[in-house]
């Protein structure tokens, strides 16, 4: 709805400018007042009476026309969004292609100039010599109750529950430079959230680089607000404030609750721009999964 009324806002001032600017050259070249009746009434007569009128007012008032539609249209036109993954593939073909090279050159450097690549073997591990020696098993009747400690999938569920309480749209889980995210919603507004567990926070700062960097690579004209969290975190040494830190379900539940997504939009145009947004994102999560 904002973009639609700065649009019109935006239409009127291009009409009023149109207009004065075609009045003010209409006065200087013609003598003749856009805002007068009487000028309009004496421009009828003399076309009423086949008298002869400048060809070039008529061409004038023609251009001013066509002049003033185009800007109309330049203001108000719909702009597609492009997605392009063309450079985020190369990025992933020209690191792949690295670090195949590296392992190419490793295995040179680990060969012998008289072998050749299907004579290279593993080298033989001189391990002592172990004997084995034959302990008695004692069998303990007294059944024995291990500690049941919550699962990852528990606590998976449980966070998108909370961001489905919420207002989120919950996206499929993405593997982003190596680490398994437990959770991938957006919200109106292009907002994504993403969130791992028992990770340090070094390695989700390069997951959001590296997520980012395809956003930005794919997508023109549009900026995404990428928040990312992590549940117990293995190690905040590198936080500096970027990724939010949760320690409990408790806590998490607390901040969405005072955090919650933007109501999904009603008006059709808002709407469609959403719908659009969070199909990017499935393209982006496709793309992300298949390298």
């Amino acid at each position: 709805m904002k973009k639609r009324i700065d649009n019109f806002l935006l239409g009127i001032l291009w009409l009023l400018a149109a207009v004065l600017a075609t009045s003010f050259w209409f006065n200087i070249r013609f003598g003749f007042d856009l805002f007068s009746g009487a000028h309009w009434s004496y421009l009828a007569q003399l076309q009423a009476t086949n008298n002869s009128v400048n060809v070039s007012f008529y061409i004038s008032l023609a251009i001013a026309t066509l002049i003033t539609l185009l800007g109309l249209y330049i203001i108000i036109r719909p702009r597609f969004r492009k997605i392009n993954f063309a450079s985020a593939t190369n990025t992933s073909n020209q690191t792949k292609d690295k670090e195949n090279t590296d392992i190419n050159e490793e295995k040179t450097l680990q060969s012998t100039p008289t072998s050749s690549y299907s004579d290279i073997r593993p080298p033989k591990l001189n391990l002592p010599k172990q004997t084995i020696q034959h302990i008695p098993v004692i069998h303990d009747s007294t059944p024995k109750t291990l500690p049941i400690e919550p699962s990852y999938t528990t606590q998976k569920d449980d966070i998108i529950d909370i961001f489905k309480r919420y207002g989120y749209t919950i996206k499929k889980t993405p593997n982003i430079s190596g680490i398994k995210t437990v959770l991938f919603a957006i919200a109106p507004n292009e907002v994504v959230w993403m969130g791992a567990e028992n990770i340090s926070t070094l390695e989700m700062k390069q997951a959001v680089t590296e997520l980012n960097k395809l956003f930005v690579d794919s997508l023109e004209d549009l900026t995404i607000n990428i928040n990312a969290f992590i549940f117990k975190p293995s190690d905040t040494t590198d936080n500096n404030d970027d990724i939010f830190i949760f320690n409990s379900i408790s806590e998490l539940a607390d901040f969405i609750k005072s955090n919650p997504a933007d109501p999904t939009p009603t008006d059709k145009d808002e709407l469609e721009t959403f719908n659009a947004f969070s199909e990017y994102i499935n393209v982006v999560i496709d793309f992300i999964n298949r390298g």
